[in-house]
């Protein structure tokens, strides 16, 4: 049941997202939304602030008992994070040109990055109703009262979206996580929880910034080659994918931590049935998403731009089956060759987008569809080569 809930509460968080940007749409010019892409560029970014310790926290806790050691790895990442975070808002203010929807929407982005540390831990130690709490009233809630505050007007949003998240991550993160981190000693948290966080998070530090990457490039080249207006056509375009994008990976947070423990303790490298579940509820996804669009879109002023946003929505059909070869490859401790397949597949990516496009949106929409599938092909050919190293061996 509580899988059930944990499903419908993504799918409804991921429809507030859709009719939030449905009203942006209907409501603001192309440049104004060109300034919500540019944000969410920021607000994107401080979700790797952990600098890939919550990553560990997916390979470690499945497989650890003692929970004050549990605990330890929950406040070593929140730490972390904590830290980063800090000096990422330095950053901000020095780049922020008295920018109100950045710094609205990175101060969201602050909110998030510390709910989903929380949520990684439960989910990892099988605590499945938290993740539902936290989600419903840390993410669901707070995005329907921003979404009620901008019909009132963009101005008001812009101070209810941060503010309804401080609120909500006051009143219901803070009193779960406190009672769930535990301070480790000095000896243990050098030899083991720093040891085993930063030995893994290491490569996982450059797989989430090259991750990064893969998301806002694409922005960042729009808005270079073309301009801000441009660029907030483009993020109507890929505002379907960016929604999308989360569903393989809501699908596979149910199962990774079974996906782990049998990649770990019976070498299992293959898992169809797994692969199935998130590829046919990823491709309902879309099937759905480009339905609704097609009767939602022609009440805003981006109604030509639908045929993109089917092309678009294709690019989520790779990332259903990558979802679930991130866990395996991440378990049978090939962080190196992750590096090296994303390191080959960004650059195959920004060299088409460099070398292959024409002064058209188009263009840029089939190169980021097709980043996906050379993202896919990379990591396949991790698995089978790595099979058959083993098979040698």
């Amino acid at each position: 049941m509580s899988k059930l809930f944990y499903i419908a509460v993504n799918y409804g968080i991921q429809g507030v997202n859709i009719l939030l940007n449905l009203v942006f749409m209907y409501h603001l010019p192309a440049k104004t939304l060109g300034d919500i892409a540019l944000a969410k560029v920021w607000l994107q970014g401080l979700d790797y602030t952990h600098l890939g310790t919550r990553f560990s926290l997916d390979r470690y806790l499945p497989v650890t008992r003692n929970e004050k050691i549990k605990g330890s790895y929950l406040f070593v990442s929140l730490c972390v994070m904590t830290i980063v975070s800090f000096l990422f808002f330095v950053l901000l203010f020095i780049y922020n040109d008295d920018n109100k929807v950045l710094l609205s929407f990175t101060v969201v982005g602050l909110f998030l990055s510390y709910i989903n540390i929380i949520k990684a831990y439960h989910r990892a130690t099988g605590r499945l109703e938290i993740v539902n709490i936290l989600l419903l009233k840390c993410y669901f809630l707070p995005l329907c009262i921003s979404l009620c505050s901008v019909f009132y007007s963009f101005k008001a949003f812009l101070i209810v979206y941060p503010l309804s998240f401080l609120m909500a991550f006051g009143y219901f993160a803070i009193p779960i996580v406190t009672r769930d981190f535990h301070f480790p000693s000095s000896k243990y948290l050098r030899t083991v929880i720093m040891g085993r966080m930063f030995s893994t998070s290491r490569m996982l530090f450059f797989v989430s910034i090259l991750n990064y990457s893969f998301l806002v490039v694409d922005r960042l080249y729009v808005e270079e080659k073309f301009d801000r207006m441009a660029l907030g056509e483009y993020s109507v375009v890929m505002f379907i994918f960016a929604s999308l994008f989360t569903v393989p990976s809501i699908l596979t947070e149910l199962i990774f931590p079974k996906v782990v423990i049998q990649v770990i303790e019976k070498n299992r490298i293959f898992f169809l049935k797994e692969k199935s579940i998130v590829f046919f509820g990823s491709l309902f996804s879309i099937v759905l998403a480009n339905t609704l669009m097609y009767f939602l879109l022609p009440y805003t002023k981006y109604e030509n731009l639908y045929p993109l946003m089917v092309i678009a929505s294709l690019g989520v059909i790779p990332y259903s089956i990558t979802a679930i070869l991130y866990h395996v490859i991440n378990a049978l401790d090939l962080r190196r060759f992750l590096v090296f397949s994303l390191i080959a597949s960004l650059f195959t990516y920004m060299s088409l987008l460099f070398f292959a496009t024409n002064d058209s949106l188009e263009s840029v929409v089939w190169i980021k569809t097709l980043s996906g599938y050379i993202l896919l092909l990379f990591y396949m050919l991790i698995i089978v080569f790595n099979k058959k190293w083993s098979e040698k061996c």
